[in-house]
């Protein structure tokens, strides 16, 4: 400009019928700045989810997976390429596919969600993991989610491994008196013997 000031344009020339050229310009330099904007933004949502120790993933079209982080490939053992599309489905327990997919659904129709589920790695260990997803709205674009993978294996064994240390004594393994009592009650109300 006579300013100064750069500015980003775009040109288009037409040649008349009487051999003259007409060239129109147009400012793009906002759109320009945004898109800038917009690859700095992606760049820093990779770098953070390539380093979270919680699996991440983002749908791109329905239920299939775009974008898996490193943390999640390596919980299920198998490489990302094999777990985006519709390949994440390999690897949740059969018994919990329809749930997590329901689940995600929901997502898709605009609810944040969250659901446990059980799923099978590569070596045939169970992880247990708690998923959520929230609804991401993009103009001209599918619905989509992005959603975290959180492994709760270790708290669940540990929570388990509670609730057996409460109803049995530490030095006989046996059930103690508070879970006698309970089991007692249970089997006269059922009119057992």
């Amino acid at each position: 400009t006579r300013h100064g000031q750069v500015i980003d344009t775009t040109f288009a020339n037409i040649r008349l019928a009487n051999g003259t050229n007409l060239s129109i310009g147009q400012d793009i330099t906002a759109r320009k700045r945004t898109e800038e904007a917009l690859r700095a933004s992606e760049e820093r949502f990779r770098a953070l989810s390539e380093r979270a120790p919680i699996g991440i993933i983002t749908s791109e079209v329905g239920l299939r997976i775009g974008y898996i982080n490193d943390f999640l490939a390596e919980l299920v053992g198998l490489p990302t390429e094999q777990l985006l599309g519709t390949g994440w489905m390999q690897v949740v327990d059969p018994e919990h596919l329809e749930t997590v997919c329901s689940c995600l659904q929901d997502a898709l129709a605009g609810n944040p969600v969250e659901t446990p589920a059980r799923l099978i790695t590569h070596s045939g260990d169970e992880r247990w993991v708690t998923i959520r997803a929230v609804p991401i709205h993009a103009p001209d674009s599918p619905a989509a989610f992005l959603g975290t993978i959180e492994d709760v294996t270790d708290r669940r064994h540990f929570e388990q491994l509670l609730s057996w240390q409460a109803s049995h004594d530490p030095l006989t393994r046996l059930p103690n008196r508070a879970r006698l009592i309970e089991e007692i009650g249970v089997a006269t109300a059922d009119g057992s013997d």
